[in-house]
């Protein structure tokens, strides 16, 4: 097994025995006993095998049914970067919230850099804070939050295109913790660029100087409303094409662009008029 399928085998194992599990016992199978952890509920880095397992303990105390779902895994070097789903019931006290009973769902990036077979350094990005906003916010009428809830996300939406349309990164409601997929990324689709300011200045600046016109066609909204799909048109100057294009935006409940994903046909642009030999081709094979 090389070295990166065991990074990746053993942060899965983290996952299912301790995140999932809260095996308390098997904590020192998978992190060192100097051990960092960075999340964003505490105000400072947890340091030690104690404090990670007060940590595991809280959170199985307040989420006894917490489950962890890898969404994606990339090795580098000593660090793995994972992007996962966490879902469970708010069922004990959480920060000073609850229990309140309702289910829960959100999305999140992580980090670990392993030595020896252990993760020695970990750092948690995600939208928790907003989410126990929501388990301890009033009821209201499944209608009214649905309603407010599908307002937001097109809100979200067409602010990043109008932005495009206008070439004013500023007006973008990104999370500073945003996480962008995107062909034009350093690494391509399936290696995340995280954070505002590294979307600002690395990923901004040649997307701006090859915009054109930008027309939105649709949005699409999931069933949980946890996200939105956004079909749009963009023209680029160099080369001159229109493309079509689609990005899908997961929204926090502030109404903070947290995810990004953005997919298009490169071939528009690295390969200009593909489309038209293409035809030509099917002319061609035509008895």
């Amino acid at each position: 097994m090389t070295t990166v399928e065991q990074h990746k085998t053993h942060i899965r194992r983290y996952f299912e025995e301790i995140v999932s599990k809260g095996n308390l016992e098997a904590i020192p199978d998978f992190v060192a006993p100097h051990i960092v952890f960075r999340g964003p509920y505490m105000p400072e880095p947890i340091q030690g095998i104690a404090g990670f397992k007060e940590l595991i303990a809280m959170l199985h105390a307040a989420f006894s049914d917490l489950q962890i779902t890898e969404e994606d895994m990339v090795v580098e070097g000593d660090t793995v970067a994972t992007r996962w789903t966490a879902s469970g019931t708010h069922r004990g006290e959480f920060m000073g919230t609850g229990p309140s009973g309702k289910p829960f769902r959100f999305t999140g990036t992580a980090f670990y850099r392993i030595a020896d077979g252990k993760i020695v350094e970990a750092w948690s990005v995600n939208n928790s804070l907003e989410i126990v906003r929501e388990l301890g916010s009033t009821p209201t009428t499944a209608g009214d939050t649905a309603a407010k809830r599908r307002a937001q996300l097109r809100t979200a939406a067409e602010a990043y295109f109008a932005a495009l349309a206008k070439k004013d990164f500023a007006a973008i409601p990104y999370d500073d913790h945003v996480s962008l997929r995107a062909p034009v990324c350093p690494g391509g689709a399936h290696t995340p660029l995280v954070g505002k300011e590294a979307l600002r200045t690395v990923w901004w600046p040649p997307v701006v100087s090859a915009l054109g016109e930008v027309q939105v066609l649709d949005h699409y909204i999931n069933e949980e409303m946890t996200a939105i799909c956004t079909e749009a048109l963009i023209t680029t100057v160099n080369p001159p094409v229109t493309l079509r294009v689609a990005d899908r935006f997961t929204v926090s409940a502030e109404g903070k662009i947290i995810e990004q994903e953005n997919h298009f046909d490169p071939r528009d642009v690295t390969n200009p008029g593909w489309q038209k030999g293409s035809r030509a081709k099917r002319q061609r094979k035509k008895p």
